[in-house]
């Protein structure tokens, strides 16, 4: 959501997180990119508590367990990445980001006659745009465990049940066979 810049305050424009872009070739030879922030700035916060951030992934022997299963039982197996995860959940607090250069012209590009109020320019002239953030995003402290929270809740919705000793497995039955779907953040083991 872009902020106008002549409210921007001193205290947003300290704490507003640099935007990263990076470009990289995948073993398919196609090029992927990815936009996440600079979270350095919220681990150097007075309040920050790692608990409070941190969001729970499958145990070791808990992958090694349900793929013994699996072979003994037969079962079919996939496994998913669910693009753009982050992006289904949305942030729980306030958090500001400063897009600079080539991503501010970007996203004006994307709607102009909405973001070109909000654009201002630095001392060499590259244009700029302050933003509050409304969805979690890669590198933010949070985005694991506002992810883990909303799969966990549309997982349950579903039918599914978190296991009680490894908060990253659910299962659920269905058609007489059981589903199992076991996680490492938007990495998906489901058999």
């Amino acid at each position: 959501i872009p902020l106008d810049p002549k409210t921007v305050t001193a205290a947003q424009r300290k704490e507003a997180l640099n935007s990263l872009m990076f470009l990289i070739r995948k073993r398919n030879g196609l090029v992927k990119t990815r936009n996440c922030a600079d979270g350095s700035k919220q681990r150097r916060r007075d309040d920050y508590r790692k608990e409070d951030n941190a969001s729970p992934t499958v145990q070791n022997e808990a992958v090694m367990i349900t793929c013994a299963i699996n072979a003994r039982e037969g079962r079919d197996t996939m496994t998913l990445d669910i693009p753009g995860a982050f992006l289904h959940a949305y942030v729980d607090e306030e958090i500001y980001m400063l897009l600079k250069g080539p991503l501010c012209e970007l996203t004006v590009k994307v709607n102009t006659e909405f973001y070109q109020p909000y654009v201002t320019y630095d001392s060499k002239g590259v244009p700029m745009m302050y933003v509050r953030m409304n969805k979690a995003m890669y590198d933010l402290l949070r985005s694991s465990l506002l992810f883990y929270k909303k799969l966990v809740a549309d997982l349950k919705e579903i039918g599914f049940k978190l296991n009680p000793y490894d908060p990253c497995i659910a299962k659920r039955m269905r058609k007489g066979a059981q589903q199992t779907v076991a996680w490492h953040v938007d990495d998906l083991h489901c058999s």
